[in-house]
């Protein structure tokens, strides 16, 4: 763990929320729900191979992210992630869902991903 502080902090987040407005289409909701988590959704995908790619891409970009007072660190992210209709039908389902896959994430290691019944088939 590193302690550099607020002001760093806040530059890392807007530069995070700049590559994913850029990363993402026009139409895709890209937002920061609070702290360092954000959430995107993206409407009509219907490749998860697409989403996965867009995730190993993400964590590339990040990986990549210059950050002057973090020079000697790599930024990292844990992501889960949700498909419609086969993870929920309704946004509330979709993010618990996605949620609960991030947490698989977190507590196999951090900085990856899972798919939430990917997850699910495993746990069965």
């Amino acid at each position: 763990m590193i302690l550099i502080g607020h002001a760093v902090g806040d530059r890392v987040l807007y530069k995070v929320g700049h590559l994913l407005k850029s990363s993402f289409r026009e139409n895709d909701i890209v937002g920061r729900i609070g702290g360092d988590e954000f959430l995107i959704f993206m409407e009509g995908i219907t490749s998860e191979e697409f989403a996965v790619r867009r995730m190993e891409n993400l964590q590339q970009y990040l990986r990549e992210l210059p950050i002057e007072e973090l020079e000697e660190h790599t930024l990292t992210c844990s992501m889960g992630a949700a498909f419609m209709p086969k993870d929920g039908t309704t946004f509330g389902e979709l993010y618990k869902h996605a949620d609960e896959a991030l947490y698989t994430t977190k507590r196999s290691g951090r900085d990856g991903f899972r798919i939430y019944h990917e997850v699910e088939e495993k746990e069965v």
